[in-house]
């Protein structure tokens, strides 16, 4: 089942940080990106996971989902839309592309 004592460090991390709100409008916007992103049904998190950065302004989204978030194309295709629409853009990002870099 898991380490029960790296499960509450790894919560105690969250300990402080804010709860993002989830009102009506980031559900719309999910559903735009649930469609112009071509984001499956089943991964329908995904698509609210990136409406509530966008409408929360979060600089960025980190995410392992390199086939609905972090891809080029779904990527491009967000900015294309958040362009129209007047919103805020997002860096989405895998952890290794926010480590810190060796010299």
């Amino acid at each position: 089942m898991g380490d029960p004592e790296a499960a509450q460090r790894r919560l105690s991390y969250l300990s402080g940080l804010p709860v993002l709100s989830m009102d009506d409008s980031v559900l719309k916007l999910a559903k735009v990106y649930l469609e112009a992103l071509s984001i499956p049904a089943r991964s329908g998190l995904d698509a609210l996971h990136l409406a509530c950065a966008v409408s929360h302004e979060i600089d960025y989204v980190l995410t392992w989902n390199c086939k609905h978030l972090a891809h080029g194309e779904i990527r491009r295709a967000l900015q294309k839309i958040n362009l129209q629409k007047g919103l805020f853009i997002p860096a989405i990002v895998t952890p290794e592309e926010l480590m810190e870099r060796s010299e």
